[in-house]
């Protein structure tokens, strides 16, 4: 019995390269080609931490299993949506906190808050590196606030 390759690919910093802002990693049409020729022939997932609404703008309609938010949920190639497990906290929880996060965090430090269905992201690429480490202690701080603390976790990116 011939063993049959599944092909599981990270998108940012693989598949795209690293860009400063999250927006900026669309695929080219090149990518995008390559990723509908080999669906056919392998299963294909591409696993990012975006959005998965994101994920389905971008690279729906190319064959590909698309799973976000780092694994938490998906859409397989016929665009119905599965999760890998039951979330620990609703959809969009953070909303009613933003207002008090974006006071708390100084508006002019360039940090970009990526919102998603069940997280939140907090993209300091472009904030001076001598700021960076007091931007994700009043983050992480802020977090440890909310009601449903216990079912967060904050990790530190690339």
């Amino acid at each position: 019995m011939a063993a049959k390759l599944l092909l599981l690919l990270d998108y940012d910093g693989t598949l795209v390269g690293i860009k400063p802002r999250p927006e900026m990693a669309a695929p080219d049409q090149a990518l995008l080609s390559l990723l509908q020729r080999l669906a056919p022939a392998y299963p294909l997932a591409v696993i990012s931490g975006r959005p998965l609404n994101q994920l389905q703008e971008w690279l729906g309609g190319t064959g590909a299993y698309l799973i976000g938010e780092h694994g938490l949920h998906g859409l397989t190639p016929a665009g119905e949506h599965f999760y890998a497990f039951r979330p620990a906290v609703a959809p969009r929880w953070y909303e009613p906190e933003i207002p008090r996060m974006r006071r708390l965090l100084s508006p002019e430090v360039k940090y970009i808050l990526e919102e998603k269905e069940f997280s939140l992201a907090l993209h300091y690429r472009q904030v001076a590196a001598s700021e960076r480490e007091k931007l994700v202690e009043m983050f992480t701080s802020w977090a440890r606030q909310l009601p449903c603390w216990p079912q967060l976790e904050v990790l530190k990116g690339k």
